[in-house]
């Protein structure tokens, strides 16, 4: 026996209404996504002329010289790895936007999936993310409690 779910689902349609709000939702995905290709561009600039900054204080000498320089690499390894992270999220979700366009341009099922499917990939990048950055938070709060406990003594 079928259920009524199943049958319901494979009768879904993208009506007049669902197209119009994925029509601007994809409109926002393609922008959002252009942004975020702009902000992994500064931010991939900000950590290569950081380090060239600190190289440059480094080649002055004094104390502080080779703090620069190690600070300064350790920023930019930072900033690019950052930056190389951010572009994924950004990339799906551009392709989310220009595959569901162009399926509702063209009444395209192939790049209506993939659309979906680009989204699902920018939903769980994002997902794994947060989950990552929580137990880090969660890290550095046990962490912070062990090390102001262990200062009390």
């Amino acid at each position: 026996m079928e259920s009524t779910n199943e049958s319901n689902l494979f009768t879904l349609q993208v009506d007049n209404n669902g197209s119009a709000f994925l029509k601007e939702a994809a409109k926002w995905a393609k922008f959002l996504g252009i942004l975020g290709f702009i902000f992994c561009g500064f931010f991939l600039l900000t950590g290569l002329f950081y380090g060239s900054v600190m190289s440059s204080f480094s080649r002055m000498g004094g104390p502080m010289g080779g703090v620069a320089a190690m600070g300064g690499a350790a920023i930019t390894v930072f900033c690019v790895a950052c930056a190389i992270l951010c572009f994924f999220p950004y990339l799906y979700l551009y392709n989310f936007g220009a595959k569901m366009q162009m399926a509702l341009r063209t009444n395209d099922q192939d790049q209506l999936n993939l659309g979906f499917k680009n989204l699902k990939s920018y939903l769980k990048f994002i997902g794994i993310l947060s989950i990552i950055a929580l137990g880090l938070v969660v890290l550095a709060f046990i962490i912070g409690i062990a090390a102001a406990g262990s200062a009390m003594r």
